[in-house]
């Protein structure tokens, strides 16, 4: 494999070879379906070979499609201590014949770290899963659609990092939330300029009952979510943060934010614009002078999920003229 760039799935027989991907190497994916019958396990990067890189071809037209064959096991369970991984342009899917196990991808081993970027999940189980301390996703310009579970979850462990930026959040699955961040101390969570919606239960749900959780929620979009736009649950601790501003919150089934402990009504945050939520814009929490109410749908076409601003007077136009700076994504 000269410079370590090697097609190692092929796209008729389906068969994989995991084995062969070294540390480092570039694995490029020509356009096609790529079936694989168990998790695929392979090596990261290391700090001396930068990370390993799983990509579209560049004679790809569309995105490669990585897919399991039957129900219960992950497509990827990564498990590589102080690795690291670059996922690019590719399309993951475990719902065509799957099960509700059935992950995206999994980083399981400490100090693991994946970055994600052009990407498309359709699973029927968790998009991604995040279980061990120090481990980190950084997610750009993806989408995640989950069918019976949540886009995204971290399983308790301590100094766990999530970023999104310009992603797409579907989660339809009965009881679920979109994102769960169930971390540590010394955690953070950070969603900038994404698309939350068609979520069955609350889109983004944290449990800040640690020391250090950071929580960055900013010019983000909630539309359809079934319960809260964001829930928070657990006691609020000293030594956390939270930024949550610059939100849209339409049509969430009881509130734009909700909060659990009444202590949150403590932090400043805000302001946000929030309509035609079910129960109210927010509970327990401290009202922003600068909150918004949008009386009118304010996009463009919400059956098509088209989340830029229209120009209705008391919709669209009351959040564009604002000096608050709220955009709906599109």
């Amino acid at each position: 494999a000269i410079g370590g760039n090697r097609q190692t799935l092929d796209a008729d027989t389906g068969n994989t070879d995991p084995a062969d991907w070294k540390e480092g190497w570039t694995v490029e994916f020509d356009e096609g379906t790529y079936t694989v019958q168990a998790a695929i396990a392979c090596l990261g990067g290391t700090a001396a070979t930068g990370p390993t890189v799983l990509r579209a071809s560049s004679s790809a037209s569309s995105n490669p499609i990585i897919r399991t064959e039957g129900s219960g096991y992950d497509l990827f369970v990564l498990a590589d201590t102080a690795s690291s991984f670059v996922f690019k342009g590719l399309t993951f899917d475990t719902s065509t014949s799957g099960g509700s196990g059935d992950v995206g991808i999994q980083l399981n081993a400490v100090d693991m770290h994946a970055q994600i970027t052009n990407c498309t999940f359709t699973t029927e189980g968790n998009c991604i899963i995040v279980t061990q301390n120090g481990s980190s996703f950084d997610l750009n310009n993806s989408t995640f659609t989950s069918i019976l579970r949540r886009c995204i979850t971290s399983g308790g462990a301590s100094d766990v990092h999530i970023s999104a930026t310009h992603c797409k959040f579907i989660a339809t699955g009965s009881g679920y939330t979109g994102i769960n961040f169930n971390a540590g101390n010394t955690s953070s969570l950070t969603l900038i300029e994404n698309e939350i919606r068609n979520i069955a239960t609350h889109g983004v749900f944290f449990e800040p009952d640690v020391s250090g959780m950071m929580v960055t929620i900013v010019n983000n979009t909630f539309v359809n979510c079934g319960s809260a736009g964001i829930y928070q649950n657990g006691t609020l601790l000293a030594g956390s943060g939270y930024k949550i501003k610059n939100n849209v919150f339409w049509s969430c089934g009881t509130y734009g934010i909700q909060a659990a402990d009444a202590n949150f009504a403590k932090v400043h945050i805000g302001p946000n614009a929030y309509g035609d939520n079910g129960t109210a814009a927010t509970t327990n929490i401290l009202a922003n002078s600068d909150d918004i109410t949008v009386a009118a749908d304010p996009f463009v076409e919400i059956g098509a999920h088209n989340y830029k601003l229209n120009s209705a007077a008391t919709g669209g136009a009351l959040l564009r003229d604002t000096a608050v700076d709220i955009e709906g994504l599109g």
